[in-house]
This record gives C-alpha cells, structure tokens and sequence, in this order.
C-alpha cells in the first residue's frame, strides 16, 4: 500500500498486488488521491445494528455530564446486570475512541470512571454517544502524509470533573496529521508520550524530529521555559522538584514549549464535553471529516 509502489511486486514465485484498501481489526485503512483515510464505518454501523439504533437519526452532540449523581447507587442484582452492560458498551465505544474516533474519547473515559457509581445513570448517556456515532458515522480520519520534521504536543486540563481528580487530554501531530491522543485521569503528562512517538518516528524515516510542546497555560510556560528559575518561592517543592526536572530535559533535547490559547487547542476535546458548536470546530483541527 503506497502512492508510489508499482501494480504488482514479485519475489520468487509470489506476487504480491498493489491494495489501495484493506481492512485491520475493524479498521479500513484507504489510500487516495488526497492521502489515507481511517475510518470504522462498517464495525460501526454492525455495532448500531446490533443495539436496534441502525436506523434512528442520532444526536449531533453529545451528551453533558453535569447532571452526574454523585451518590453510589444500591449495589442489587439490578445494579450488577446494569454495570455489566456498561463495560460492554464501554468496551465498545473505547475500541473506536482508540482507532479513529478521537472526539469520543473524553466522555467514553468519563463514562467509565462513573460506571460503577451509577450503571443506570451512565447506560442513558452511553445510548446517547452511540446515538452522536450514528449521526457522525461517516466520519473519518484523514492524513495528508506530511513531511514535517517537528513533532507537536498539545495537552491540556480539566479542573477536577465531577470532583474527581483532573483529566489531561494530550494530542500528537506530525504537521496537520493526528497520530496518537490520550485522555486520562490525571497522571500523565505529555513528554513520554512526545518523546516516545519521537524514537519511533526518527528509527522509521532515518529523520532527527524536534518536539513542540504547546498549552494553554501561560504560567506554566513561563515557569518551565523562562530563563530563571527559583524554586523557594514556588508553594511546593514536590512540583519544584518535577519542573526541575523538565527544565533539565528541555536543555538536553530538541524541545521548545510554546502558549497557545485554549479555543484553538486541539487537546481541549480530550478534557471535557464540548458543545456542538466548539466539537465540531475541534473535529476539524484534528481532520476528522
């Protein structure tokens, strides 16, 4: 599979033909004139049809969380049966999350953390995403196979939903291309995820990449990137100490840190629901039409 490789390759006795589709794991992989395309359609759709939802309009939004209750329900044999659908359908919305739907990911997390608090609560809101994948069905990733040298992490965080602890949503991009997103429960942070994708991607193309490090957070910016550093006026030592630490690695590593404002930061639908209007405008930042 590639734009330049002949019909048909022989080695020996094989001959191996030129495929411009295939399908791996539930993923279509297609390559075309304006690049490739990764998309979920059919597993989707059977998933849909599998529920009774094949043939409903669907939501263009997705579902909001605020109402979460926060009280753990009865554990019965009805919450059991219940909890039990909810990892099935978890299971499910997360294996598309992971491929190709970057755009659930947040809300199917969220999902799962709530789950065991109340099944019930988080079924109503899972018909409710799989009612969005209905509507958005057709959508898929597109990669236009950039050339760019510079690897670029956008990460961002919520302020402790729900209570819980804070969510970190992180995006890598090699140019305009998505190639990895993560959103968790906070115990991340985007420089093993940059720094990995970078080993990877300089043993593959026999290519030095650089990382860009982009948030929304002026202050920390300021703090890890700034020319000065003093770490006895800052509040804890612990986060003196980790900053330390980066700091030490941005001055041995081809790493620059940059602000960006959070309504262009791609990472920002890693970390929260967002409205139809802003998700739609973060769908397109990470070329998923």
């Amino acid at each position: 599979m590639s734009w330049n490789a002949p019909q048909k390759i022989e080695r020996g006795s094989m001959s191996i033909p030129r495929v411009d589709e295939f399908v791996f794991r539930g993923l279509r992989i297609t390559l075309n004139n304006d690049g490739v395309q990764l998309d979920q359609h059919k597993w989707l759709a059977q998933e849909l049809q599998r529920r009774g939802l094949s043939q409903v309009s669907g939501s263009p939004s997705l579902p909001s969380l605020d109402d979460a209750p926060q009280e753990p329900a009865e554990k019965n044999e009805l919450y059991k049966e219940q909890l039990r659908a909810c990892q099935s359908d978890i299971g499910s919305l997360m294996w598309a999350a992971m491929r190709a739907r970057p755009d659930i990911q947040a809300l199917v997390s969220m999902c799962a953390c709530l789950c065991v608090i109340c099944p019930a609560y988080v079924l109503q809101k899972l018909k409710a995403v799989w009612k969005y994948a209905r509507k958005t069905l057709w959508l898929s990733l597109q990669y236009v196979g950039s050339r760019s040298t510079v690897i670029t992490s956008y990460s961002d965080c919520s302020f402790a939903a729900q209570g819980s602890r804070s969510r970190t949503g992180v995006v890598l991009k090699i140019g305009v291309d998505i190639v990895s997103w993560r959103s968790v429960r906070q115990e991340l942070t985007a420089w093993p995820d940059a720094l990995h994708l970078k080993n990877v991607v300089d043993q593959l193309t026999g290519l030095k990449h650089s990382i860009e490090m982009v948030c929304d957070n002026s202050s920390a910016v300021t703090l890890i990137a700034g020319p000065t550093f003093n770490r006895v006026t800052w509040r804890t030592r612990h986060f003196a100490l980790r900053a330390s630490w980066i700091r030490d690695q941005i001055a041995t590593q081809p790493v620059t840190i940059r602000h960006e404002a959070g309504e262009t930061l791609v990472a920002d639908a890693l970390t929260k629901v967002l409205a139809r209007t802003r998700l739609q405008y973060m769908r397109e930042l990470m070329r998923l039409r």
